[in-house]
This record gives C-alpha cells, structure tokens and sequence, in this order.
C-alpha cells in the first residue's frame, strides 16, 4: 500500500493493521523505552537486519511529529511489553521499506492499480458512489416497455470533481447468457463544453440508444450530482425510457458512475448498481417487457424517500455487483468496465447507437 504517514495512518483508523517491512537498527534491536525512536545507526548486519512486524496504532500528539505503535514478535521483554512508538517521520523516511493490509476477496483487490486495496478511501480523493436507483413501470403509459429512472450519485470524497474532468453516468443493460449483447440505454455527460442558464440539456449525440443529457457542474465532496445541479440535497434525477423491443430473455440492468473510468478513485467497485430481481437473478425481458413491473427499490423502499438518506463515508453501493456464487457467469464491475470502454474505443458503441436510431426512424416511418 505504500509507506507514507498519510496512507499507514488511514487503514489504522479504520482498524486495519498495516504488516510491514523495516530495516533494523542498533537502537531497535536494543529498544526496551516507552519513548519515541526517531533516528538509528546501522553497524549490526545479523539475521535481522530486515524484519517484518506489524503497525497497529499512531498518536499525532507523541513525540516530535506524532507517531505510529509498532508490534514486534520478540516477546514481552523487548521494546515496552512487546510494542515500540516510530516517529512519522522517521518511519517513512527511513525505518519502513514496505507496508501491507490483508483483504479477504477472491478477485484482484487492487483494480485500479493505485497501490491501495479499492474500498479505501484515501485522503483527498474523490470517490463516486452510485447510491439510489429505482427503474419503475411509468404509470401515465400505458406501453408497459415504457419505464421511468430515478438515481442518484454521490462524490464520497474530499476533491471536488469538475466538470472539465469529462465523465460521465450511464444506464446500460447485458444479457445475462450472451456476452454479445449488450448497449448503453441512458449517456448522462458531465461536461464543460456546453452551458446555459439551467447549466444542463440534451445531448444531439451521445452513446445512450434511449436518451442522452449534458450537465456542466462540478460535484464537491459530500455533494450528490443531484444536488450539484439543482441545488437541493434530497434532489434525484428522473428520466423516461423504452426497453428495447428485440429484448428477449434473462438480463441485467447496471447503473455506472463514471462509465469510461475518466476520475481516479480508490474504489471503483461502488460505482455501479445493479436493478435485479431480489435474490441475485437476472431479470426475464420479453418484447420489451420486464418481469417485475414494479421495479426494484434501493434501502429507501420507497420512491417518495429517495433523496432522504445520504451516504457517509466508506458506504457501499446498495448493490453493487451480481457476481456471486449463484451467478458466476455475469460480467465482474472490471469486465464489465473494461467491455463497455473497449467497445466505446474501438466504434462498436457508437455504431450499435447509430443502428438503434436508424431502426427507430424506419419504424417510425413505416418501413419493414
């Protein structure tokens, strides 16, 4: 994870001990104080001139700079009962050539490849949670493929997220069993390239088959993009679209904050979140048709409370991936992040759009 003060200190206050290397000293192995080591020499080249022990605890009051407790494995009668205080300092100037945390996930912990385990948030950072998400048949239709959007997503971080960074929210769908198949129905942009008096509008293209939207704020940390743009906290984004007739079969519906992975962020893995039938299964699509006409709710159970309850650090989507041991087969949030930024690249995206529009139009006009 990386040795800085800043990092180490972060997962202790999060009761994670951090494993870590350090290059011994004369004084570190002689240490029986409960004072604060500072600085060593280095005439003593034994077994353990390199060693591993653990950081469990810091105090920014002791010592010169604040320090961090060590826990050493040479017994009781070594350092204060076992234990030693490193200044800041000097432990990552010098004393520390590595630091490790444990997770307990089967995949690869460290997606992004920041050097820190996704899902801590470190100082600074901004971090986009996608928190609510209600899909619902729309009442005043009476088309059941006609269905309505509400969702929200929040920045968890301390850095604000401008608009000038280009990122994006998008809606997409997979089939559950065909990797083939899959598009982008809602391309919700955060842009400065556009502005007016409302600072949001329709896109005249975009990668959303069903509807495409520009918004030029920027969302400080602890904001939602909601209440970025219309100024409310408990304000949510509602939008209207069409399942796609030629749907037939088992699907997955995901909604992905930052889509095209534009914003660095320690944990990638709360960006997405997942409209599902309640156990985990993916949901039966015919004709355009879903199988639950009601939608699925997030923790807020109802729609009139979405809004009302906002995140606080270190939450986690509600839920967050459908890659468990009951649906091994769907995408994991990497693969599913890298196939939709690969097929973006490459074209594929934009010409799955363009051939979507072009079969709306010939049917709207008549055309077999």
């Amino acid at each position: 994870i990386g040795s800085t003060t800043s990092t180490v200190k972060n997962y202790l206050a999060k009761g994670r001990p951090v494993a870590i290397g350090v290059k011994v000293g004369d004084s570190f192995i002689s240490w029986n104080s409960t004072g604060v080591l500072s600085s060593d020499t280095y005439n003593y080249s034994g077994q353990h001139a390199y060693h591993a022990l653990m950081a469990v605890g810091y105090d920014d009051s002791k010592g010169a700079n604040g320090a961090f407790k060590l826990l050493n494995s040479w017994g009781e009668q070594w350092g204060d009962d076992g234990e030693m205080w490193v200044d800041y300092n000097f432990f990552e100037n010098e004393l520390c050539f590595a630091s490790f945390v444990a997770s307990n996930t089967s995949d690869d912990p460290d997606i992004d490849g920041d050097n820190q385990v996704d899902g801590e948030l470190t100082p600074g950072a901004a971090d986009l949670l996608a928190w609510e998400l209600y899909d619902y048949d729309y009442a005043d239709d009476p088309d059941p493929s006609v269905r309505a959007l509400a969702y929200n997503v929040f920045n968890l971080g301390e850095q604000t997220i401008p608009s000038s960074s280009e990122w994006n929210i998008v809606y997409a769908y997979y089939n559950a069993y065909d990797a083939n198949e899959w598009d982008i129905l809602l391309y919700d942009e955060y842009t400065d390239d556009f502005d007016n008096e409302q600072h949001n509008g329709p896109l005249d293209s975009g990668d959303g088959a069903q509807g495409n939207w520009w918004n030029n704020v920027d969302v400080a940390g602890g904001q939602s993009v909601a209440q970025a743009l219309l100024g409310t906290e408990d304000a949510i984004f509602q939008w209207g679209y069409t399942v796609p007739d030629h749907l037939e079969g088992h699907y997955y519906f995901v909604l992905i904050a930052d889509g095209y992975d534009a914003i660095t962020e320690p944990d990638e893995d709360n960006n997405y979140y997942y409209f599902a039938h309640g156990n985990g299964d993916p949901l039966y699509v015919s004709g355009g048709v879903i199988d639950e006409p009601e939608g699925k709710t997030d923790h807020t159970a109802k729609l009139e409370g979405m809004g009302k309850i906002r995140p606080t650090l270190l939450d986690e989507a509600p839920n967050p991936t459908m890659r468990k041991a009951g649906n091994l087969n769907t995408y994991s949030t990497k693969e599913l992040r890298k196939m939709i930024d690969n097929h973006r690249k490459s074209g594929l995206l934009k010409e799955k759009v363009n051939r979507f529009k072009e079969n709306q139009k010939r049917a709207t006009a008549g055309i077999e």
